[in-house]
């Protein structure tokens, strides 16, 4: 079962994070907010994490920073080269699971 971003982020503190008043633009906030939130989620590969409570704020926090990150650069190439966000990975580095994929321990 996936988590979807609404159960963990609502979509007014998305469109507010990205400063972004209008809401004829929800469907596309949330597919961008979903992307980072799995992202986010495959690189922790935190099997316990079944429903939006099991997730942790720093997680929460980090899948902001990739979502403004993705949704700033939507749709254009830059002459700049882009890099992995470091403030994210900071945020997400405690919770990696190092144990493995599937392992429950």
């Amino acid at each position: 079962m996936a988590i979807a971003v609404t159960d963990l982020v609502p979509i007014d503190e998305l469109r507010t994070h990205i400063e972004f008043d209008a809401e004829d633009r929800n469907a596309l906030i949330i597919r961008y907010a979903q992307a980072a939130l799995d992202y986010c989620l495959r690189w922790c590969d935190e099997p316990r994490w079944k429903t939006a409570a099991d997730v942790p704020t720093l997680v929460v926090s980090a899948l902001l920073l990739v979502f403004a990150d993705l949704f700033e650069h939507r749709t254009r190439q830059s002459e700049v080269q882009l890099y992995k966000n470091r403030a994210a990975e900071q945020l997400l580095w405690p919770y990696h699971n190092w144990r493995g994929h599937g392992e429950d321990t």
